[in-house]
């Protein structure tokens, strides 16, 4: 097997490491899909690598434990059985959240790669979930890939494209579009849970898209899809919600509210409050327990 050291600056933050190389030249080169690197990272808390303008598609699987991505801008969550695949032409980032986050990696090009990258990308983003059975079968393809290097003459080059081959086209699977789905209710619900504990903050809607590990455009598409309105509108109607509340069943101020409810003050209140419902607060609780 072809193993290669790694920099102390990757290798000091491992707790384990497997990696292997076999860069393919020639006319072979764009006729296979064919591996550059592949391995088996455990890592520290503080791993993180940060890279730009390489030229190969990166496929990170990640098996135990919990890391971060950043792809182009854009954070998400990496979790057991999710994949990462990007073009590593563009900016990207991913580091480990705690101690003994594990993942299995490929870097690969040739053939269509960026093709089925671009694709995939498109249709599930840059990080998607697998189905338990995709899961389990493209852990083994990727041991598979890692072990070709093994043993003397070198790899058959034309047995590793097709194993290639056969994980990008498993993720194109209707079982995978459905974890895709599943994984966007529940970032969107995990955004709802992040609103329902801090509304009462002078919260952002770029911090209710980093605590459900989203971006904030496709956090307002999300939002949009669910709750026919957008990150602020849900935000400013749940505080509206928490206001009515207060008003029918205290003695509370209408300033005291204001402040209890993530308004920045009673004129905010009540100027939002009569946009949505023509009353102001004073008004809607006389009307009420009149």
């Amino acid at each position: 097997m072809k193993s290669t050291a790694l920099p102390p600056t990757e290798a000091d933050h491992l707790i384990h490491w497997e990696r292997t190389e076999d860069i393919l030249g020639g006319s072979l080169r764009d006729l296979y899909f064919n591996m550059m690197y592949a391995g088996r990272y455990v890592c520290r808390k503080t791993f993180s690598i940060h890279r730009k303008n390489m030229d190969s598609i990166l496929l990170l699987l990640t098996v135990d434990g919990e890391g971060k991505l950043r792809y182009q801008t854009k954070d998400y969550r990496l979790t057991p059985g999710s994949v990462i695949l990007i073009n590593t032409r563009n900016p990207h980032e991913y580091q480990a959240l705690d101690d003994g986050w594990t993942f299995k990696y490929l870097h690969f090009r040739g053939a269509m790669s960026e093709a089925y990258q671009s694709y995939t990308e498109n249709r599930f983003g840059p990080v998607f979930p697998l189905h338990r059975k995709n899961y389990l079968e493209t852990e083994e393809r990727l041991d598979a890939v890692y072990h070709a290097t093994e043993g003397e003459g070198g790899p058959d080059y034309a047995a590793v494209s097709a194993v290639i081959y056969s994980i990008l086209t498993s993720f194109l699977s209707p079982e995978n579009a459905v974890g895709s789905a599943q994984k966007s209710a529940a970032a969107i619900q995990q955004a709802a849970a992040y609103i329902a504990e801090n509304y009462s903050r002078n919260i952002t809607t770029q911090e209710i898209a980093e605590a459900a590990y989203l971006s904030r455009s496709y956090m307002s598409e999300l939002f949009s899809k669910t709750y026919g309105m957008s990150p602020h509108e849900y935000l400013t109607m749940f505080r509206l919600s928490h206001v009515k509340e207060r008003l029918l069943n205290s003695t509370v101020s209408v300033s005291e509210i204001a402040e209890q409810t993530g308004f920045r003050d009673v004129f905010t209140l009540s100027r939002v409050f009569k946009q949505k419902f023509g009353m102001s607060p004073s008004e809607y609780r006389k009307s009420v327990l009149d």
